[in-house]
């Protein structure tokens, strides 16, 4: 039930930032508030933690994928808690054309397919 949450979760969220990018690209300017890079840091440690746990109860290489991102995500979110790392990669990808936001929406929408994939 989680493993399905996490797919629809994902592809959601995808199909929003593919439709509208700069609603993401806004969020991510606003990175000077404490509050919002902290929350958006724990959602990746979250994320991750959700992929590790869906790789874990899926078979295949696609599970090992999962696992690999998962673990990827995990750490993202550990090191990138201090402020000024944090700051510097923030706006480096907030500067990044639309083009950018929307093939990392659909990655994230492939993944989503990816883990819904899994769980049958």
């Amino acid at each position: 039930m989680l493993i399905g949450f996490l797919g629809w979760l994902w592809i959601i969220m995808g199909v929003v930032f593919l439709l509208n990018p700069e609603f993401l690209r806004k969020r991510l300017q606003r990175k000077s508030l404490k509050k919002i890079r902290r929350l958006l840091f724990a959602a990746a440690v979250f994320l991750g933690v959700l992929l590790i746990t869906a790789a874990f109860k899926s078979h295949g290489l696609l599970s090992k994928l999962l696992l690999v991102l998962g673990i990827i995500a995990v750490f993202k979110g550990m090191f990138f808690l201090k402020g000024k790392v944090a700051d510097k990669v923030l706006g480096w990808y907030a500067a990044q054309p639309i083009l950018i936001f929307r093939l990392g929406a659909c990655v994230q929408i492939l993944l989503g397919v990816i883990i819904l994939f899994l769980r049958k």
